[in-house]
């Protein structure tokens, strides 16, 4: 790989960008100019002036963030932050013009609009209440007439008429404001058409990004575009010594860092920071010293999985291999293990390894102060929950500790050296609230549901063995036996891996021609598989209408431990849609709350 595109520590493939050449431009229906091409098996459109079959470009892939600079000295910022652009002063001069004769003018009507759109709730607000009064006088009239109640119908007969009055005056006091309030609508629709050739023209010297510089998919013509093409010559105004780059020598490398310089990172929701109560005695758990449980070497993350579009050529017709449903909940992880248990020790070497910690010095002379033993470790899918002996674990995005909560559950079930993987779907424990947004799974509320899809044991020689996904499936069915046996209601709330399909590839499009662009077929045939995945369909186990995440396929006897997820548009569609109104689940800021943290994060733990 060159030193000018290069992988950072924290390279992740799926959030990346990448050299890749234009294959097959099909154009878009209804549009002159319009295009759609396949990059890295995704759908990608483009404008046929701007990019022909063939050329050499740069993918970013979706939901990424650019580097400002980048995108600065391209000028791809959008006009509603155009100050972050080159040319910042130039667009500014054209808005001048409509500030100072539209804007200004416009924004003062608003206001103007604004509080009479106030006043007219008011007076409505004021007639409800009265007519609300009258229905209650009339009932009690009625009752009275009925000879049901005493009273006086002729003093009621009163109040109901005065009541009536004011109501017809609050009427129409309101109904005058709405006239004047339209006619304030239209004068600001008016100035805002007048100043419109000015703002296109300014819009015309900038791009479409956001502050953030967010790679989103759009559609366009009724058709999905996932990711952001361009090409040397903006690479260039970025990073100058690419102009004499052998870009062609690159054609299917991914690189996050260009020029030593972080270019692209998996772009998260900014979030505000949850107000998390602590006890007196959390806080003065803070001064104790943590002691490490882990053994260096015998837990293990669940590794990343790859995206299917991206790795299709590692398949072939003969490729056996199971294909999964994909929930969308949030991960867990659960391990009996060797860990290190405390131990007491005499004074004087307790204050020895204290010296040693403090100073990092004679660590080598550090006394041992703890024995191995098998014992538990519960995680998310990037944090380790209870790590560390004396300190309290956070319950975090969800203010629920929802891993330790099944952990326990799922911990006397386990076999010494090994590790589960899975899911957990539906509500948080005794909650409203969904553990992702919408994704019931058919729980009810505060009912939720765990799927374990990997499951790891140790070897006698220490090393790891990695179980097929059918010995996971009958791990879990022999689970919910033995809960149910010994009466451990938990076991209705296990979910066995959906397995969709276990073959080849071949038998299961047979209709394709291995000899000819069977890889981009199959590709095509999976990503669009109704009947045997349910792909682009409603997720059939929950109750509300949403639709399937996608599927999961792993590689059957596979060597290299690693799977490959397919994830329906339908669903990156609603992803999209709901990073657009600033809502991150816990995979994102699990995987990447780095990224997350704004500066109102950062000033709250500082103070």
């Amino acid at each position: 790989m060159s030193q000018l595109l290069t992988k950072s520590d924290g390279f992740k493939e799926e959030y990346c960008c990448s050299v890749v050449r234009i294959g097959t431009l099909t154009p878009v229906e209804g549009s002159d100019f319009l295009a759609k091409t396949d990059i890295l098996g995704t759908q990608i459109v483009v404008r046929k002036d701007q990019v022909n079959e063939g050329d050499v470009v740069f993918y970013a892939a979706n939901e990424t963030a650019l580097n400002e600079k980048f995108l600065s000295v391209n000028n791809l910022f959008e006009i509603g932050c155009r100050e972050k652009n080159a040319n910042a002063d130039e667009v500014a001069s054209i808005m001048k013009e409509y500030d100072e004769n539209y804007r200004a003018e416009a924004d003062r009507l608003r206001s103007k609009a604004k509080d009479v759109k106030g006043r007219i709730n008011s007076f409505t607000i004021q007639a409800s209440k009265n007519n609300n009064k009258i229905k209650k006088l009339q009932k009690e009239l009625d009752e009275i007439n009925a000879g049901q109640k005493e009273g006086s119908a002729e003093e009621l007969n009163a109040q109901i008429q005065a009541l009536k009055e004011k109501v017809d005056a609050s009427t129409a006091k309101a109904m005058k404001l709405t006239v004047e309030y339209t006619n304030l609508k239209n004068k600001v629709e008016e100035l805002v058409k007048a100043g419109k050739p000015i703002v296109e023209k300014a819009q015309k010297l900038c791009g479409f990004f956001n502050k953030y510089g967010r790679v989103r998919c759009i559609t366009l013509k009724g058709e999905p575009s996932f990711g952001f093409v361009f090409g040397v010559s903006e690479m260039a105004k970025f990073c100058p010594e690419i102009a004499d780059f052998p870009i062609e020598d690159y054609v299917g490398e991914d690189f996050d860092t260009v020029n030593g310089e972080l270019f692209v990172k998996a772009f998260v929701p900014p979030v505000k920071p949850q107000n998390v109560r602590k006890s007196k005695g959390e806080h003065r758990n803070k001064k104790l010293a943590r002691f490490d449980r882990i053994v260096e070497g015998e837990f293990s993350f669940h590794y990343d999985t790859t995206q299917l579009t991206r790795s299709m050529h590692l398949f072939s017709p003969t490729t056996d291999v199971t294909v999964s449903v994909k929930y969308h909940g949030t991960s867990c992880i659960f391990a009996k293990l060797h860990v290190k248990e405390p131990k007491r020790i005499a004074l004087y070497k307790w204050l020895w390894n204290k010296f040693v910690d403090g100073t990092g010095l004679f660590k080598s002379s550090r006394f041992i102060d703890y024995n191995v033993v098998y014992g538990p470790v519960y995680s998310s899918r990037t944090e380790i929950r209870n790590q560390y002996i004396n300190s309290t674990v956070n319950t975090g995005f969800y203010e629920k500790d929802i891993w330790t909560e099944y952990g326990d559950i799922i911990y006397p079930y386990l076999d010494e050296g090994m590790t589960v993987y899975g899911e957990i779907i539906g509500y948080i424990t005794g909650t409203q609230k969904m553990i992702q947004k919408h994704y019931d799974y058919g729980c009810s509320k505060g009912e939720n549901k765990i799927m374990f899809y990997r499951i790891t044991t140790t070897n006698e020689d220490g090393s790891k063995r990695e179980w097929e996904v059918d010995e996971v499936y009958e791990w879990t069915r022999i689970l919910m036996a033995r809960m149910k046996l010994y009466g451990n209601p938990n076991w209705t709330r296990i979910h066995p891996i959906d397995i969709l399909y276990h073959g080849t590839l071949g038998d299961l499009y047979p209709d394709l021609n291995p000899q000819e662009h069977w890889n981009e077929d199959c590709l095509q045939c999976m990503k669009n598989d109704k009947e045997h995945f349910g792909m682009e369909e409603l997720e059939p186990l929950c109750k509300n209408e949403v639709p399937r995440e996608g599927i999961v396929v792993r590689i059957c006897q596979d060597p290299v431990t690693e799977a490959f997820k397919l994830k329906s548009v339908s669903f990156l569609m609603k992803e999209s849609l709901l990073m657009d109104a600033g809502e991150v689940d816990m995979e994102m800021l699990d995987n990447y709350g780095d990224i997350a943290q704004t500066e109102e994060n950062t000033n709250q733990e500082n103070n």
